[in-house]
């Protein structure tokens, strides 16, 4: 028998813990520290030992009553509380004749914590080892599992409902002062609308092929590179290369295209062109852009690479061009495309939770919405999953009529905002710029108002 137990206890790893420090630790809140320890952020996590987890509860219990914490109290709740009992409590307060060192407990039973908390994770690594996970699954799973540990081991495994309420509170005094509740797109017209794009929000704009939304998506991410908050763009359509020249010619009013890739351009244009773009280029080596060109990346490898760039570059939001072109995961391969998508989509939604950041996703629409002049949230391909973990849903539309030369009115439906309000932002695509301004600038507003004038006569 003895040596079956030797052989038990070789298998099973012992899990970390203090019983004489968790007891002191008791006796400290009981003593006077209660609300000490609650503002330390202690939890029954905290406990291992499953009476004075029982206690810890107790106290809690009392507090949330209105009962004050004082050993006379206690002693009255143990007495009535079948699970403690009067015994235990003489054993906690024996192991706390002072609370002078109070401190020195709780730096015992937080090092315990972490502990605990580090051993759980490596068990459930090590299970999905033993299950024979797909390699590139597996390193994608421990990654997201080492993010979570090291954000709770550091943050000590805050109250989540605390921290809701602090982060409400700091937002409606941000909202009460006129200030941006989120990080802004750069058009005020759409932050009016959305109130800025804000961390553990999934944000899809959708759009038919040319209408310009990965030209949009990447106005928002460099506007907000430029005011040096980090951006992460992953591009499943276009190169490195492409991207850069659309940034250059939108930050330079320069036509980069038209006017220095066509064979045909003046000579002289040309080099004046390339002058003007040349400062804009060089500063956008500087600047926090991420472009990612990883055609064949699928969402695991898009949430792993993402994880390490919020970790060493402080991203702060992440873009995806597009979203029906991201690989499905390996073991998603012989399911159904409709399933696949919902599940990529499933997986930005949480990432943008875990990593407390936007996520931009941008969506293709079928064939049904192209002879449809105000496309709707049906239109996007395999929209179902998509429209369900969405928080804001934005549909980009061109008007046909209202253009001036490389001007074009460009509509952006906000057909879902969870939590806000729904409504149409017009915006300027100045198609040769690549650039999108917004239409109540006053250099638009005039031809706007002409061709209004002209279609109402």
């Amino acid at each position: 028998m003895k040596i079956l137990t030797v052989i038990i206890l070789m298998i099973i790893p012992q899990i970390p813990n203090d019983r004489k420090a968790e007891l002191a630790l008791l006796g400290c809140a009981i003593q006077g520290k209660y609300d000490d320890l609650v503002s330390s952020d202690v939890g029954k996590d905290w406990f291992h030992d499953l009476k004075a987890k029982k206690l810890w509860s107790l106290l809690c219990e009392m507090t949330d009553a209105g009962d004050a914490v004082q050993p006379e109290t206690v002693m009255h709740r143990v007495q009535s509380a079948e699970d403690v009992g009067l015994m235990f409590l003489e054993e906690v307060m024996s192991a706390c004749p002072t609370v002078s060192s109070w401190d020195h407990w709780l730096k015992l039973c937080n090092e315990k914590r972490k502990a605990r908390v580090v051993q759980q994770k490596g068990l459930q690594l090590a299970a999905l080892v033993d299950e024979g996970s797909d390699v590139e699954e597996l390193v994608a799973k421990a990654e997201s599992a080492i993010y979570a540990l090291s954000s709770e081991v550091i943050s000590g495994g805050r109250d989540a409902r605390r921290e809701g309420v602090e982060e409400m509170v700091e937002t409606l005094e941000d909202a009460h002062a006129g200030r941006e509740t989120g990080l802004s797109t750069g058009y005020k017209s759409l932050d009016r609308i959305l109130g800025g794009m804000r961390g553990g929000q999934l944000i899809v704009i959708a759009a038919r092929p040319a209408v310009g939304k990965t030209a949009l998506a990447l106005n928002i991410a460099d506007k907000l590179a430029v005011e040096g908050n980090p951006v992460a763009f992953f591009s499943y359509e276009m190169t490195s290369s492409e991207l850069c020249m659309r940034v250059v010619s939108s930050r330079s009013d320069v036509d980069l295209i038209g006017n220095v890739l066509n064979r045909r351009a003046d000579t002289q244009i040309r080099a004046q062109c390339i002058a003007k773009a040349a400062p804009h280029a060089a500063s956008l080596k500087q600047d926090p852009l991420h472009i990612i060109v990883e055609p064949h990346y699928n969402v695991a490898q898009i949430c792993s690479r993402a994880r390490r760039l919020v970790k060493e570059e402080g991203v702060r939001m992440i873009v995806v061009d597009y979203l029906q072109l991201v690989a499905p995961n390996k073991e998603d391969f012989r399911r159904d495309r409709h399933i696949q998508v919902a599940t990529i989509s499933k997986a930005l939604k949480c990432l943008a939770m875990e990593l407390d950041v936007p996520v931009l996703a941008l969506a293709q629409l079928n064939r049904g919405a192209a002879d449809n002049d105000s496309p709707s949230i049906a239109h996007i391909k395999e929209s179902g999953a998509i429209e369900q973990d969405a928080n804001v849903v934005g549909l980009l539309s061109s008007d046909p009529v209202m253009f001036d030369g490389p001007n074009q009115l460009v509509k952006l439906a906000i057909g879902k905002n969870r939590g806000g309000r729904q409504g149409i932002v017009d915006l300027v695509f100045v198609r040769n710029k690549l650039r999108f301004e917004d239409a109540e600038l006053p250099h638009h507003e005039k031809w706007l108002n002409e061709k209004a004038a002209k279609g109402a006569a």
